[in-house]
């Protein structure tokens, strides 16, 4: 019966839905259904609490010149608490000659109180290359600087950003051709956005990375330095993908561990992590024999595997998106699957699945529209309930998703 309700609220927001988002009819609920979009493609990558109320990172293509040459650009869009927006804006400018997408973004505040935002993503360059590209706007989503990270020789790409004790910023990328695909990490002047230090990381045929986490040593040595970082990514070795993990100390190119997760004759690619306590969660895709399904591992501060399992279903390409920690030593899986005759309302559809530590599962949801859906980030409010951002294709234009739903995963 929700899924059933889900459908009509989604349906009915697609039908009544405005055509850009100053037309939109503000609401004030605990739980809530959102839809952003205007006359171009919106696709939809990551979401952060405010101290206000919610920022949602897209990218989309719309004309830079009277001529109509689409490009992409980063859009930001701010909300209350309730989903309505305060305001949306895109960079760069109307007229600016650039092509720029986001890939990861960091709210900064001092006081418990927002003071800007930082977004870290790639500038495409005319032959299809990148470089590692950075954003920071003040609270009311006016530009402040930008700054463009770039490798003599090979493509450098941006995926994420955290913020480390002495308040510099750490970028994880990925180095592309060097041969292979490297890991990237670098740490940033956080008033300048200059490099202080980077290294990267090799393994395989390629590696990809896409989460970093910042931490002070538990204890601190003198001779080493104070600040470690972990972050998670894919590598490729010999035709096997697995999941990967680092811990390595600042501005060091020994690293603590190093290890991969995986299982033969199965490929499993990362797509996101989060701390969990004194662990952490990791979800993406696994591949067995052409079939994917969601992947999920819980492994310990080390990196090593406390369980991992699969989700999905039989006949259908399903995967994991994003994770967030539950607040009560469980997380929560936001991830894309394939309808079938038997699940789901047409092409794909949003997936919720909570697990404990012991790999049980708590609750499951699935909820989408007739058409396309694909989750992009969830994360849990301060008042305990679950954010999901995601893309719905609605009329032949992908839309943004904004959807809140309560501790138990349902929209009431």
């Amino acid at each position: 019966m929700m899924t059933r309700v889900l459908i009509l609220l989604i349906g009915v927001t697609l039908f009544i839905g405005c055509k850009d988002e100053q037309g939109a009819d503000p609401g004030d609920s605990k739980t809530f259904i959102r839809y952003f979009g205007g006359e171009f493609d919106d696709v939809a990558v990551a979401v952060e609490e405010t101290s206000d109320g919610f920022l949602l990172l897209s990218n989309t293509e719309i004309p830079t010149d009277q001529l109509g040459v689409l490009k992409f650009k980063i859009k930001l869009t701010k909300t209350d608490l309730n989903g309505n927006v305060i305001w949306q804006k895109s960079y760069p400018d109307f007229g600016v000659n650039k092509n720029v997408k986001g890939s990861s973004m960091l709210i900064l505040q001092e006081d418990n109180q927002d003071v800007g935002y930082v977004v870290v993503g790639d500038r495409i360059n005319s032959d299809n290359s990148t470089d590692l590209y950075l954003l920071n706007v003040n609270t009311e989503g006016t530009m402040i600087s930008e700054n463009t990270i770039s490798d003599p020789t090979y493509s450098l790409s941006g995926n994420s950003i955290t913020q480390n004790a002495e308040g510099n910023y750490a970028v994880l990328g990925t180095l592309i051709g060097n041969p292979s695909d490297n890991m990237f990490i670098a740490e940033l002047d956080h008033t300048t956005l200059n490099v202080n230090w980077s290294r990267n990381y090799g393994a395989g045929d390629a590696t990809l990375s896409n989460k970093v986490f910042s931490y002070l040593k538990p204890t601190q040595d003198i001779n080493d330095p104070d600040t470690l970082f972990l972050w998670s990514g894919t590598v490729t070795k010999f035709g096997q993908t697995d999941v990967r993990v680092i811990l390595a100390p600042a501005n060091s190119q020994t690293t603590l561990f190093d290890k991969t997760i995986g299982e033969a004759d199965n490929n499993e690619v990362a797509a996101d992590i989060c701390k969990v306590g004194g662990s952490y969660a990791i979800t993406g895709s696994s591949t067995i024999s052409g079939d994917m399904d969601i992947y999920f591992s819980w492994i310990t501060a080390n990196a090593d595997t406390i369980f991992t399992k699969r989700f999905g279903f039989a006949g259908s390409n399903d995967f994991g998106n994003a994770v967030c920690e539950s607040g009560s030593g469980a997380a929560v899986i936001l991830g894309t699957i394939e309808t079938t005759d038997d699940i789901g309302n047409g092409d794909q559809d949003y997936y919720l699945v909570k697990v404990d530590i012991f790999g049980n599962i708590i609750w499951k949801r699935n909820f989408g529209s007739p058409e396309k859906d694909e989750g992009a980030a969830i994360l849990r409010t301060k008042d305990g309930s679950y954010l999901v951002f995601g893309t719905t294709v609605f009329g032949g234009l992908k839309k943004l998703m904004l959807l809140k739903v309560n501790k138990n995963g349902l929209l009431q």
